[in-house]
């Protein structure tokens, strides 16, 4: 799927900041007419609209189960494009405070598999 293929398809809109400031402006750039139908700051909310066939809806997370909590079924379908230039995935933790031996090593890997540089606390960023 492409954000074009959401053209004039109902959208279930989870109204939360990360996706109106995020995602909403990469599909609009997209040259797409949204048609939002309904919105909820809840995912699950969300979720139960669009198994009960109300709309589709672009979610920037994918939650363990296809199940909701109304018992109706999901089906996701990954997106084939990319959010607007400047935009990534961060790790967010606390500013003071130690970081776990494991913790480190989870966010290590997340770093070596993305090949990103600059990362780490301010103090430690080159």
């Amino acid at each position: 799927m492409t954000f074009a293929d959401l053209h004039d398809v109902p959208l279930i809109l989870l109204d939360t900041p990360s996706v109106r400031t995020r995602l909403l402006p990469s599909i609009q750039a997209a040259g797409v007419d949204l048609q939002v139908v309904w919105g909820s700051q809840s995912l699950e909310t969300v979720r139960s609209l669009v198994a009960r066939g109300h709309g589709v809806s672009v979610l920037m997370q994918r939650p363990l189960t296809n199940i909701t909590y109304d018992g109706r079924v999901v089906v996701p379908k990954p997106l084939n494009e990319q959010l607007e230039d400047g935009l990534g995935v961060y790790v967010a933790y606390p500013a003071q405070g130690h970081l776990s031996r494991r913790l480190r090593a989870i966010i290590g890997l997340f770093v070596t598999s993305q090949g990103l540089r600059n990362f780490g606390p301010p103090e430690t960023q080159e």
